[in-house]
C-alpha cells in the first residue's frame, strides 16, 4: 500500500490538474457553505478534503477517512504545506463506516464508491451520518469507452498480449457507470433528489511514454495484469500502445485525454 501511495503521490499534479473540475462541480452540488462539517469518504491523498476545507473556511471543518495511512500522510502534509488547520484525517475503512449519527452537513466522494463491497451498506452508512437535509456528491467514471485515459492502455496491452479483455464491471473504477443503478441505490439508502452531471476530466501528458508510466505505477490492477509475463512481450506490446498514442500527440509531442466523469448528488431525507 506504501507503494502504491508514492505512486499517487507522484503524479498528484497530474490527477488534481484534471479532475478540478469534477471536485468543483462536486463542492457546488454539495452546497459546501462557510462553517460547514464535512466528511469525505475515501479521501487518498486528500481530495477533495483539502479544496472543500477551503470553501467551508477556519469556521468548518472536514474529515477526510481512507483505508491508506500511508496516503493519509500525504494529505496532511498538504493540508500543512496550505495552512489548512480545519481538516483532520482518519484510517478508516468505507466498508465499515463508524460515524457519530446526523453529524455532518455534507458528504463527498470521489472516486471511492465503485471500490466498496457493498454500496448498499455504504451508502446508508454516509445517509446515518449526515443530518437531515445535508448533501451528499459523489464522483464516479463512465464507461470505460468514455474514459480513456484509464481504459486505453489496458485494452492495447491485454490484446497484444493475448489476455482476455480488461474487466469493467464490479471492482473496477467503471463500476457505477450505469447511472440508473447508482440513482437507484441512492434513493434506496434514503437520498432525494438525486441528479446526475456529466463533467469533462482532461488529462495531459508530456509524451506516451509518460502516460505509459502514470498508468503502470498507479493501476494495481494493469501491474498486476503484466505480472509474470516475459519482458520482450511487454516491450512489444508497449511499442504498439506508443503507436496506438500517435494520433493523440500534438506539436509539443504531449498529448491529452477528455474523459467522462459524472458528479451525482442528493439530499438526505
Amino acid at each position: 500500500m506504501a507503494d502504491y501511495a508514492s505512486a499517487w503521490e507522484k503524479w498528484f499534479p497530474t490527477i488534481e490538474q484534471g479532475a478540478s473540475t469534477l471536485t468543483a462541480c462536486m463542492l457546488d452540488a454539495a452546497g459546501l457553505e462557510a462553517g460547514q462539517r464535512v466528511l469525505d469518504v475515501a479521501t487518498g491523498i486528500g481530495e477533495p478534503a483539502l479544496s472543500a476545507a477551503g470553501r467551508v473556511g477556519p469556521a468548518g471543518r472536514v474529515t477526510g477517512i481512507d483505508l491508506s495511512s500511508a496516503m493519509l500522510e500525504f494529505a496532511r502534509r498538504r493540508a500543512r504545506d496550505a495552512g489548512l488547520d480545519n481538516a483532520e484525517f482518519r484510517v478508516m475503512d468505507a466498508n465499515a463506516l463508524d460515524l457519530a449519527a446526523a453529524s455532518y452537513d455534507a458528504a463527498l466522494c470521489r472516486w471511492g464508491l465503485m471500490f466498496v463491497d457493498d454500496l448498499a451498506q455504504t451508502l446508508c452508512a454516509i445517509h446515518a451520518a449526515l443530518k437531515p437535509g445535508a448533501r451528499l456528491a459523489i464522483g464516479v467514471w463512465g464507461s470505460a469507452d468514455e474514459v480513456p485515459a484509464l481504459s486505453l492502455a489496458a485494452r492495447v496491452l491485454h490484446r497484444e498480449l493475448g489476455l482476455p479483455p480488461p474487466p469493467r464491471g464490479a471492482g473496477t473504477a467503471f463500476a457505477l457507470a450505469d447511472g440508473a443503478s447508482l440513482v437507484a441505490a441512492m434513493q434506496a439508502a434514503g437520498f432525494e433528489q438525486v441528479t446526475r452531471r456529466a463533467v469533462n476530466v482532461h488529462y495531459d501528458y508530456a509524451s506516451p511514454r509518460q502516460y505509459l508510466a502514470h498508468r503502470l505505477e498507479v493501476s494495481n490492477l494493469l501491474r498486476a495484469t503484466l505480472d509474470g509475463i516475459a519482458e520482450p512481450r511487454i516491450a512489444a506490446a508497449k511499442a504498439v500502445l506508443e503507436q496506438a498514442l500517435e494520433a493523440r500527440r500534438r506539436e509539443d509531442g504531449s498529448i491529452g485525454f477528455d474523459n467522462r466523469a459524472y458528479c451525482v448528488a442528493a439530499t438526505r431525507s
